[in-house]
């Protein structure tokens, strides 16, 4: 099947986990995930302009960014361009430097964390510079990296939210409910309105199993805002909350909604693509994993679920080259070596299937237990591979 059996029943609850930042939850696979916090948005709209000197290089990026959305495609890969441009043109300049690693984080470059460290020691007003730095020294397992950011941002501005909102992001990430909760009631003393505070408090809630109490705070925050949009953070929450009480059409709604409200908010993608692949919709899940990588290409679990979708499709040759780049990113992870010994045994790649196969039972935290089908696997490959080479010296003679 498409699906493995070995991990069948933690793959539907997986993404939800990272969906709301928390650790992954499959087995071998420790440094893959999704993180649900977009970059930041960019400064371009409104940024003070830079030195003069690199004044045009500025506007010309600014330009291209605003004639590109209104033609609502991004090229990214120019745009980067354009802007390092302008930041090596203006060393001085925070906006450039700052949208440069927005633009770097789109693209899932390990740059983006020094030129948000660049930016923020440029303009301490850019908030956003120092949380995304926090979380990109997370999701490296820099704790150390990502505390210190986070305690430079609560200095520079004491009264605001932003720090504790950021803190209780990585609490969920590091798996505490109740640490992210406690900082969530600190964002709201300071900011009572903040839908992004409420937002996280409901998570946290669902993070410790309290499905009712997430329930509660997350209509405190939606009758909070009256006649306003709800963030996408928020509609985000409200999916997970609706999909724990088992509905889980009208969370994938609420899910297209918090894309559609920010196609940067990796976790909607994420959590819609894990619905279906409960739903074996092999189709939705490629669409939905593919727009997962196009954010964030270093996610070792977005391949091993693309590869899983597109045998599902029929696809196996393709399957088995996302299951190479999952393990080109994360080797531990056994759940990838798996399914591509199943990928290349459909392939009739007995050799590589074998080897495969091997690597999974030599990454796999615990044995697995004698009725799994990787035993009789990697038998019938041996046997084959044998049985190819007696083969292959016979017709040499």
């Amino acid at each position: 099947p498409p699906m493995s059996n070995l991990t069948r029943m933690t793959r539907m609850t997986r993404m939800t986990r990272i969906a709301l930042g928390a650790a992954s939850v499959v087995a071998g696979c420790a440094h893959a995930r999704v993180v649900a916090a977009p970059p930041p948005d960019s400064t371009v709209t409104a940024a003070a302009a830079p030195p003069t000197n690199g004044r045009r290089a500025f506007d010309d990026a600014v330009q291209a960014v605003r004639e590109e959305r209104r033609l609502g495609a991004l090229d990214l890969a120019g745009l980067e361009a354009k802007f390092r441009t302008a930041a090596e043109a203006a060393p001085t300049s925070a906006p450039a430097r700052f949208d440069l690693a927005v633009l770097e984080d789109l693209r899932g470059e390990a740059s983006a964390a020094d030129d948000y460290r660049k930016a923020w020691a440029l303009d301490k007003s850019l908030t956003a510079a120092a949380a995304r730095l926090a979380e990109l020294s997370a999701e490296s397992g820099d704790a150390a990296g990502a505390d210190a950011a986070l305690a430079a941002l609560a200095e520079a501005h004491p009264t605001s939210a932003s720090p504790w909102i950021a803190r209780g992001r990585l609490a969920l990430r590091r798996g505490s409910g109740d640490r992210a909760a406690a900082l969530a009631r600190e964002a709201l003393s300071l900011e009572p309105a903040s839908a992004e505070a409420r937002a996280l408090l409901a998570a946290s809630f669902l993070a410790r199993g309290q499905l009712a109490l997430a329930r509660v705070a997350v209509e405190q925050s939606k009758r909070s805002l009256g006649e306003a949009p709800p963030p996408a953070s928020l509609l985000l929450v409200e999916g997970e909350v609706v999909e724990a009480g088992g509905d889980a059409r009208a969370a994938a709604a609420l899910y297209r909604r918090a894309a559609a409200a920010d196609d940067r908010l990796v976790g909607a993608h994420a959590r819609l693509a894990s619905l279906a692949l409960a739903a074996q919709d092999w189709a939705t899940a490629e669409s939905e994993l593919r727009a997962v990588l196009a954010r964030q290409p270093r996610s070792a679990a977005a391949h091993v679920d693309l590869g899983i979708a597109l045998r599902g499709l029929g696809d196996a040759a393709r399957a088995a080259d996302e299951y190479r780049a999952a393990l080109a990113l994360d080797g531990s992870c056994a759940e990838a070596w798996y399914d591509l010994g199943l990928a290349l045994r459909s392939l009739d790649d007995q050799q590589g299937a074998l080897d495969a196969f091997r690597g999974y039972l030599a990454r796999s935290r615990e044995a697995p237990p004698a009725t799994h089908p990787v035993y009789a696997y990697v038998e019938e490959a041996e046997r084959l591979a044998a049985l190819r080479a007696a083969a292959g010296s016979g017709g040499g003679r």
